[in-house]
């Protein structure tokens, strides 16, 4: 049986997966980066950060695949994770199933994942509270900004952080604490690299 401080919510593995990559020549997009505070993925179109409250002492990798199976584990509520495994628990906290990796093909070690901290810009123009996920594609398209829903996570309330309607707008999820910056559809396509977005 685990603890609270030993697990993360399902929220946050559901999240993160939306914006891992699945096909990016950088290979380290197509995982998700664990540090000792925050789970980040991005797919160069939207990043997502989730604080995830445990005690991590050296970042790591960890696979889709992994995360991709987790979540289809439907009486899972929590999650522990690792470099090479995680285990699903119900309400709980007892353990339903692991699901391991035993030889990675990949030298993590060779990585080098996107300076994820500097890509959110520090100061928002415009900030506008929801209640439901169904107002979120309403509130971008009357401040006129272009968000592909897909990139778009299941929130239920938060916030929507804009800019300008081609600068990157953020949806920041109330009852978590996970970030998801998107970027805008626009004529000139930008994507997110090592030091921002370009």
């Amino acid at each position: 049986m685990a603890t609270y401080e030993e697990v993360i919510d399902r929220k946050l593995l559901e999240d993160i997966l939306i914006t891992i990559d699945k096909t990016n020549p950088k290979y380290e997009l197509n995982f998700c980066y664990v540090d000792e505070l925050n789970m980040v993925s991005t797919n160069t179109r939207a990043l997502t950060v989730a604080e995830h409250g445990l005690k991590i002492e050296k970042p790591f990798f960890l696979e889709r695949i992994l995360i991709e199976k987790a979540t289809k584990e439907r009486k899972a509520a929590y999650f522990s994770i690792s470099p090479s495994k995680i285990t699903a628990y119900d309400k709980e906290l007892y353990e339903i199933i692991t699901f391991s990796v035993e030889t990675p093909s990949y030298n993590t070690n060779e990585f080098k994942y996107p300076d994820y901290k500097r890509i959110f810009p520090e100061e928002w123009k415009t900030k506008i509270s929801f209640v439901d996920y169904s107002q979120i594609n309403g509130i971008f398209a009357v401040h006129k900004v272009d968000i592909n829903p897909a990139w778009i996570p299941k929130t239920r309330c938060g916030y929507i952080k804009i800019n300008e309607k081609n600068l990157p707008a953020m949806v920041e999820n109330a009852d978590h604490k996970i970030k998801t910056l998107i970027m805008p559809i626009i004529d000139r396509f930008k994507e997110f690299d090592e030091n921002g977005y370009i």
